[in-house]
């Protein structure tokens, strides 16, 4: 008998609804190509710091009243905030020390520099700047002498340092010799560079948070987006039975029950909460999606800790360094479009079928309106959903099948001005861990990638950007935003999962 289609999971709901959306950034996390390195130094390095700073004096009143309001011992609740810190530092900095992000928010725990200060934090900014700008010339030349030594370098390259392999590797170890001295300068300067004061700091900074925050979700979402980001988002859900406090609406919320931050999530949509969800899908820095990426960090670290080596395993069958289209159709490369004659015959057959576009979309001049039925269901299903939401204009499409050649001409007339001074390739990159389709490969090629842009209006590039999320949090989607000199857009790829449902 045939296997019936599985049903779109349109009406998955609270706890079935937050493991969805776990797994899925579970999925994308472990599809990093740095997770390995970030989970061994923050198991290795980072969580004894961790544990320390858990056991300052200072913390102790909150952890009491944390274990109060729950109902359970102050181990637990010390055990539980223990492997969620960890798991924030190694999303905001993969646990390095050393990282810098392009806001300027420093160190392994990413201090801005006037937050840093107010958590008492010693930090000479000047005086650290000048080091950065020392480190980085130093980083960038051990960057090519590291190049030069890999048996896959390319030494051609004009920038390859024109030494013999001897003078290559002295060179390179005194340069490291040199850059462990002036990072040990920044840290007496900038104490955001040192872990132990950067972590003890958070820990008390956090902390400090629970009483006006009082449930970890929202403390953390108040740590990363801002305490006036988290109060405003609760006034504007709560509306008229906004308490008055913070912490009242969040103890309280609207039933007189803790309001958890996933009920706001799930909840908050154009139709029932629209000035909440204006606010929450207008913020740019991926506020909504923080604590689902804690959580998932959580679990990534506890499965390491469980066992290293099926752990290394599993990131390698993840294909670090594609996205999830390319753990969804592994072969895709064998199903690439050549050119124009392997596009007709494709359609000929029926593997790709022609998409009624002036009906769903505005299309870019010279698109190809074929897809694969799944991609084609998928894009009917996206506008559905807009326009059930309250979109008014017609979307914008933009790539949708391409032949080989036209995606190597797109790459290149959109490719971005390469950074100056020019740091090395990645000689590991080829071939990828854990095979599969090289990192560049265009699904667009294949049929089954599309795009759409986002639209100009700010109201409807919400209500969109909310579509795509509502399939995507149930696994039905993959897609990711197209950084590169391209109009903006959202590159969407159907999961294969509900390929015969959305064939129909």
């Amino acid at each position: 008998m045939p296997v019936p289609p599985e049903p779109l999971p349109a009406q998955l709901r609270g706890a079935a609804l937050e493991r969805a959306i776990i797994e899925g950034f579970r999925e994308r996390i472990m599809g990093h190509r740095n997770t390995l390195a970030s989970v061994e130094r923050v198991v290795t390095q980072i969580r004894p710091i961790v544990e320390q700073a858990a056991l300052q004096a200072s913390v102790q009143r909150a952890f009491q009243q944390m274990a109060r309001d729950q109902g359970v011992p102050v181990q637990q609740v010390r055990r539980e905030w223990i492997a969620l810190q960890e798991a924030d530092l190694m999303l905001e900095s993969g646990g390095d020390p050393d990282a810098i992000s392009a806001s300027w928010a420093e160190g392994v725990a990413q201090w801005l520099a006037t937050t840093g200060q107010g958590a008492g934090l010693a930090i000479q900014l000047d005086a650290s700047r000048r080091l950065t700008e020392r480190i980085r010339q130093l980083e960038h030349r051990i960057a090519w002498l590291e190049y030069r030594l890999h048996p896959r370098a390319d030494l051609s390259l004009p920038d390859v340092p024109r030494l013999s392999v001897e003078e290559a590797r002295a060179r390179r170890d005194r340069y490291y010799a040199a850059l462990q001295v002036l990072r040990a300068r920044r840290r007496r300067v900038d104490a955001r560079y040192d872990p132990r004061e950067a972590i003890f700091a958070q820990t008390r900074y956090l902390l400090r948070l629970y009483r006006r925050f009082p449930s970890v979700d929202w403390l953390l979402q108040a740590y990363h987006g801002g305490e006036g980001g988290v109060t405003r988002t609760l006034r504007l859900y709560l509306g008229r039975a906004w308490p008055g406090t913070t912490a009242a609406a969040i103890r309280k919320g609207l039933r007189g029950r803790l309001l958890r931050f996933a009920e706001v999530y799930e909840k908050t949509a154009p139709r029932s909460h629209p000035e909440a969800f204006m606010y929450l899908y207008g913020r740019s820095d991926d506020h909504r999606h923080y604590w689902w990426k804690l959580l998932a960090c959580r679990e990534i670290i506890a499965q390491y800790r469980k066992d290293p080596v099926a752990f290394r395993a599993a990131w390698e069958a993840h294909l670090p360094g594609r996205g999830r289209e390319a753990r969804w159709y592994p072969t895709g490369p064998a199903h690439a479009l050549v050119d124009e004659t392997a596009v007709r015959s494709a359609v000929r057959l029926q593997v790709l079928i022609p998409v009624p576009v002036p009906s769903l979309c505005l299309p870019e001049t010279g698109v190809r309106a074929v897809l694969q039925p799944e991609a084609a269901g998928l894009l009917r299903l996206i506008v559905s959903t807009y326009r059930q939401n309250g979109g008014r204009l017609r979307l914008r499409l933009g790539d949708m099948t391409l032949t080989t050649a036209e995606s190597q001409k797109l790459r290149l007339m959109r490719r971005l001005p390469s950074p100056k001074p020019p740091w090395p390739p990645d000689p590991d990159a080829l071939p990828p861990p854990g095979g599969g389709p090289p990192p560049d490969f265009d699904y667009h090629t294949t049929g089954l990638a599309f795009d759409l842009l986002w639209p100009e209006d700010p109201r409807d590039r919400k209500i969109l950007d909310y579509a795509i999320g509502f399939w995507e949090d149930r696994q039905v989607l993959a897609r990711r935003e197209e950084r590169d000199a391209g109009p903006r857009r959202w590159h969407l790829v159907p999961n294969p999962r509900y390929a015969t449902t959305l064939r129909l």
